[in-house]
């Protein structure tokens, strides 16, 4: 299973990389033996960092020197580590409470830009080396909305918080998301979280699950979400992209 079709794998980010996780000499070591094709000696010095990084480069390394076993778990610890910072922080900045953001949401997303690469590469690379997450599924879940926040990155345009508008998005029309037989049967119930792109020409452009439900649920929400009648957001009297986090709810009746 491949998360990822086509991506670059960002063997170049390195010294950024060092400088953003804030890592030490030996982690810049190792990268720079990695970048040299010495896999086995990049291998030996990042085999015992706990950080970020280090770990993404050290199972970069073990991919090349093609030991599968060892990459996939590594490329796991990473997404693993990655993943809870990348959502806490993109939940906040888009509370609708928070009132006190400093950053705009395309700065939010320029500062998130390296750990949400690293962390759907990771996801990807877990996935299609069979680690332990890839039979799990809310850990697969979990890769399927890194990844969707890595194609968020290729948005071309300008993406805006509920706090940087002047109107928010004017639901007209929200259909029902379709409660599943399989859902009914499994007695599931509860909401599926989404990053939700209201876009500036009145089309849903981007719908990134955040929280997901079994049986069919996750899928119906998202159908659903895509189909939703607005009128866009306004900023300095202009139609704009607002990012919203939205949820539908399942109750079994």
């Amino acid at each position: 299973m491949k998360l990822l079709y086509k991506t670059t794998l960002f063997f170049a980010l390195v010294f950024s990389a060092v400088s953003v996780f804030g890592q030490q000499t030996n982690v810049g070591t190792g990268i720079e033996l990695y970048q040299k094709g010495d896999f086995q000696g990049a291998a030996t010095k990042l085999k015992n960092d706990e950080s970020v990084v280090g770990m993404y480069y050290l199972a970069l390394s073990y991919d090349k020197l093609n030991q599968g076993k060892d990459a996939g778990e590594t490329f796991e610890k990473v997404f693993k580590k990655t993943y809870p910072t990348v959502i806490e922080e993109l939940e906040n900045r888009l509370n609708v409470e928070n009132k006190d953001a400093k950053d705009s949401f395309a700065e939010f997303l320029r500062k998130q830009k390296l750990r949400i690469q690293i962390g759907a590469v990771s996801a990807d690379k877990a996935v299609s080396l069979k680690a332990k997450m890839s039979k799990q599924a809310d850990w697969i879940a979990k890769a399927v909305t890194m990844v969707g926040l890595f194609e968020l990155l290729k948005t071309t345009e300008t993406l805006y918080a509920f706090d940087e508008v002047e109107t928010q998005p004017k639901i007209l029309k929200k259909p029902i998301a379709r409660y599943t037989d399989a859902a009914r049967q499994n007695n599931v119930a509860g909401k599926v979280k989404m990053l939700v792109v209201f876009a500036a020409d009145g089309t849903v452009k981007t719908v990134v699950p955040i929280e997901s439900l079994p049986h069919g649920l996750t899928e119906q929400a998202i159908e659903a979400v895509k189909k939703i009648e607005f009128e866009p957001a306004l900023k300095n009297g202009k139609t704009v992209s607002v990012v919203i986090i939205y949820e539908y709810r399942f109750s079994i009746y």
